[in-house]
């Protein structure tokens, strides 16, 4: 049994604007991929915290952050917009767990059901939440989020709020107009040169690379999209000994060179050309934003003959870059791309991704260096879990970093029309051995090229 409560709330800030970069391009991944690629948590309410607290904390949320409060508009001529509101109702749903079930397992049985369900854009705010009532009582709070309302590190900003609710100050006033100030600056003549001048560093690049990534297509499996979570404490023992060797606080570039060797090796493509997924918030105008900023940037890493410590400066080199050309317009950018493109005579094959998630500090490596026995250890304690897998559309190649201490847990994501199972096998044992060897061996020179 369940039902709503209506929650009101008020908020500084209203108006009508085009999507935003950051948003425009979570839009089209999430239009490619038909979901609205949702996240979200399932909390215990402990003594104190009942049903007037969660309405509170709604309240919170969609008073203090425009990215809650704001929904699409589409126009007859396929334009989206976005409609920023002042005030309104957001609902907050009651589940009534029976006395015999598990409360946690029925939250959780929400919370899948929230992030599988996609959002209506133009009618529902893009917050969805729910405290689960077991035995009279306010058990457990669910809390999803459409992507398009905030990604990774608006999440941490929101999360770090909360975490002194309720003693906490609406967020600050400037935050208001969020994503609409963010449009009429990149609207700008100085926005516009921001966008001209990354067009000028992607088009030297695109016009030097292979157009392809992976090759000919192979035999795809059913379903066909596969997916993999490994967890190896030897890859992250190993890559706190190079880190330590280099003087590389910042460990991104060390897993990114695994992953464009272990590439390269698997596919036989070199350079390795990856789109890497940069947060922008080092941008000071953007540092405090909730709503999506993070955008693709362009890598293309040469491994051919190098030392592993070679790859790890041409990969660190190589994001540098990339986080100061990672800001820009992505209609305008697809359409540059189709015309390099059809300048070189064949489609330029992009769709190949790296995200490291981890939180600063997690990626900073500035410990001692481990000793021979810790990595000895370790060895052999690698797993791989697959699945699900699924025929919904899906990049060819996604690899994603986690934030989980003591380990580098990757989650991939494979078209095994393009990499096979054994391919997607060899990819993720190829990383791991390569910072294996690196941290025991680093004058190891692999050459590129399939095995």
């Amino acid at each position: 049994m369940s039902s709503v409560i209506l929650v009101p709330f008020r908020g500084p800030g209203a108006g009508v604007s085009d999507l935003s970069w950051g948003q425009q391009e979570i839009w089209a991944a999430m239009q490619a991929q038909e979901s609205s690629l949702a996240g979200g948590s399932v909390a215990p309410m402990t003594e104190g915290q009942d049903i007037d607290y969660a309405a509170s904390l709604l309240g919170y949320l969609m008073s203090s952050y425009p990215s809650f409060r704001t929904r699409l508009r589409f126009a007859a001529n396929g334009k989206v917009e976005q409609i920023l509101s002042g005030h309104g109702e957001a609902q907050l749903h009651i589940v009534d767990a029976a006395d015999e079930e598990d409360p946690e397992r029925i939250a959780w049985t929400v919370r899948d059901g929230y992030v599988k369900t996609v959002f209506d854009y133009v009618n529902e705010w893009p917050i969805r939440m729910a405290v689960i009532r077991h035995r009279g009582l306010p058990a457990y709070l669910v809390a999803v989020h459409c992507h398009l309302a905030l990604d990774a590190g608006g999440f941490r900003t929101v999360a770090m709020a909360l975490a002194k609710f309720p003693d906490v100050d609406m967020a600050d006033e400037s935050a208001a107009h969020d994503a609409l100030e963010q449009v009429r600056w990149q609207q700008s003549e100085a926005g516009q040169r921001q966008h001209a001048s990354v067009a000028r560093h992607w088009r030297r690049l695109l016009s030097k690379v292979a157009t392809e990534r992976f090759g000919d297509p192979v035999d795809e499996q059913s379903p066909r999209h596969w997916r993999v979570t490994s967890d190896s404490p030897a890859a992250h023992v190993a890559m706190r000994a190079i880190a330590e060797r280099l003087g590389q606080p910042d460990t991104s570039p060390i897993l990114m060179a695994a992953v464009a060797m272990a590439l390269a090796q698997v596919t036989g493509m070199d350079p390795t050309v990856l789109q890497v997924i940069v947060n922008n918030r080092f941008r000071t105008d953007l540092a405090t934003t909730v709503s999506p900023v993070a955008q693709s940037a362009l890598c293309a890493i040469s491994v051919e003959g190098r030392t592993f410590d070679g790859v790890v400066e041409r990969a660190w080199r190589s994001l540098m870059s990339a986080y100061l050309n990672a800001y820009y317009d992505p209609h305008k950018m697809d359409e540059l791309i189709a015309e390099i493109g059809r300048e070189r005579g064949a489609e330029i094959d992009l769709d190949c991704f790296f995200n490291d998630r981890r939180d600063q500090p997690r990626r900073e490596y500035t410990g001692p260096p481990p000793v021979e026995a810790e990595l000895a250890a370790v060895q052999g304690k690698t797993t791989l879990n697959w699945g699900p897998h699924s025929d919904a559309p899906a990049p060819r190649f996604y690899i994603h970093v986690l934030d989980t201490p003591n380990t580098i847990e990757l989650i991939t994501f494979a078209d095994t029309r393009y990499l096979s199972p054994s391919d997607i096998a060899k990819f993720l044992t190829q990383f791991e051995t390569l910072l294996v060897e690196a941290a025991t061996a680093p004058t190891l020179a692999p050459a590129a090229g399939r095995p």
